[in-house]
């Protein structure tokens, strides 16, 4: 049986991370992105010009690493190191596109009065710029790599008291459009839609990378080949998680 596994962000020690931010923001959590940015959607070809921001570390506890997080433009983009991007690019991975990005590792004072956020005063560090990828993969392998007959889902109710589920069923879904419609009606419901066990074909080759929609969790997907490269190449910033729930 093939081994899949979900591409995480890692840490290399206690209270480490690599999380970035925009560079250019009044206030740490507030975003300011630009125009072009905001026009990206989850799945297609780009065909206008797109401009990124600078970035900067999130924290004091933000650290270089292969594998940076930026929530504010995932699930779009992966930000790569030089390094890993090669690693992947010289995988089977399809559709494709890649971005340079800048990132300096300041980052602002979170003890700074809220009147004085962005003066220059209260961004420490910024000693050292690199640039790295905005890699994105194009289109998501649903109708390629999933069984839709063997797949389920279920539906159900929860209370935010008891933190309990009822009136729960289980929902077969037929294709990616019956995907959106059935999502749609229930949200509208008010109910919990979720993927309960994921079902993949038989026999065919998968890309070393690849991902699904947000219905499916929106996670990177990798091949065992693609694991162990990174592993033997010390790649960081990452974890790996084992699809557990794929069956064949």
């Amino acid at each position: 049986m093939i081994s899949l596994f979900k591409l995480k962000h890692g840490t290399t020690g206690e209270n480490r991370n690599s999380f970035i931010t925009f560079s250019k923001v009044p206030h740490p959590r507030k975003y300011n992105t630009t125009e072009s940015l905001t026009k990206v959607s989850t799945e297609g070809e780009i065909n206008f010009p797109l401009v990124f921001p600078d970035f900067r570390f999130s924290d004091e506890n933000t650290h270089w690493a292969d594998y940076m997080i930026c929530h504010s433009i995932q699930p779009f983009f992966m930000i790569l190191s030089n390094h890993l991007k090669e690693i992947i690019i010289q995988s089977k991975v399809a559709y494709w596109d890649s971005y340079p990005i800048k990132i300096d590792n300041s980052y602002y004072n979170e003890y700074a009065s809220d009147i004085n956020f962005g003066v220059a005063s209260n961004i420490i560090g910024g000693q050292e710029r690199r640039i790295y990828n905005a890699f994105r993969l194009r289109y998501t392998r649903v109708e390629e790599y999933i069984n839709w007959q063997k797949t389920i889902w279920e539906v159900y109710e929860f209370d935010n008291v008891t933190f309990k589920k009822y009136n729960e069923k289980i929902v077969m879904v037929e294709n990616e459009i019956d995907l959106k419609e059935k999502r749609g009606y229930y949200n509208q419901q008010k109910k919990v839609f979720k993927l309960k066990e994921l079902v993949l074909k038989k026999d065919i080759e998968f890309d070393d990378l690849f991902r699904f929609p947000i219905a499916f969790g929106y996670d990177f997907i990798i091949s065992e080949y693609l694991k162990n490269t990174m592993e033997n190449y010390n790649i960081s910033g990452v974890n790996f998680e084992k699809v557990e729930s794929i069956e064949y």
